[in-house]
């Protein structure tokens, strides 16, 4: 049965969403759907948006009952429906773990790469990237000067990439493309920032 409901923001692109956790299903497919009350009497089920091992529905469920049920799939093969899991729809501003697979690659042309892929917690809102360029290799460098390169709403899992410009390699120094990552929940609750850097070699003689 399905595991935890919450509800989250979509504060960048606009928007909320309820989210449903289902138990872990791996390899196989996941289908979850669920149902609200009106008057004490239960609605309809409805049909869910299933992605990995979670599922999401737009709209503003925050207070309302609501139960949530899934199976199973494996091709054409389907599992019995599973108990029914109820709960009262409501935020959770936990802060989310790291993101995983963080990777920041020198893709040539004077082009890098940052890529990662979100934290698996339901309550993952968005997350913000900022860039900074200099000789420092500490990230946490009073002179290095951060600036925005991206904000964007994300939801468990999902896979991030984005490519920005760097610099060419500099005559004498070595020089070093900082990306600062931090996830946040519906109300702006922060994770641990994490860094990961392009090191750019000289090229003098």
């Amino acid at each position: 049965a399905p595991t935890e409901i919450i509800q989250v923001d979509r504060p960048i692109g606009g928007g909320t969403e309820m989210r449903i956790r289902g138990a872990d299903v791996s390899p196989n497919g996941l289908e979850i759907n669920y149902r609200t009350y009106t008057g004490g009497l239960p609605d309809a089920w409805a049909a869910t948006n299933e992605v990995n091992d979670f599922a999401w529905v737009d709209g503003d469920f925050v207070g309302d009952t609501v139960d949530a049920r899934q199976r199973q799939f494996a091709g054409d093969e389907y599992s019995q429906l599973s108990d029914i899991y109820q709960d009262v729809v409501e935020y959770d501003n936990t802060a989310v773990g790291p993101a995983t697979s963080v990777t920041a690659t020198n893709i040539g042309g004077n082009t890098g790469q940052l890529t990662f892929d979100v934290p698996d917690d339901l309550q993952v809102s968005y997350v913000e990237i900022y860039k900074a360029t200099g000789t420092q290799s500490d990230p946490l460098s009073v002179l290095l000067t951060y600036s925005s390169l991206d904000s964007v709403d994300v939801r468990p899992l999902d896979e991030y990439s984005n490519t920005t410009s760097i610099p060419a390699p500099d005559l004498s120094n070595t020089q070093y493309v900082h990306f600062k990552i931090t996830h946040f929940t519906s109300n702006a609750t922060p994770n641990t920032t994490q860094y990961v850097a392009i090191e750019i070699g000289p090229v003098g003689p």
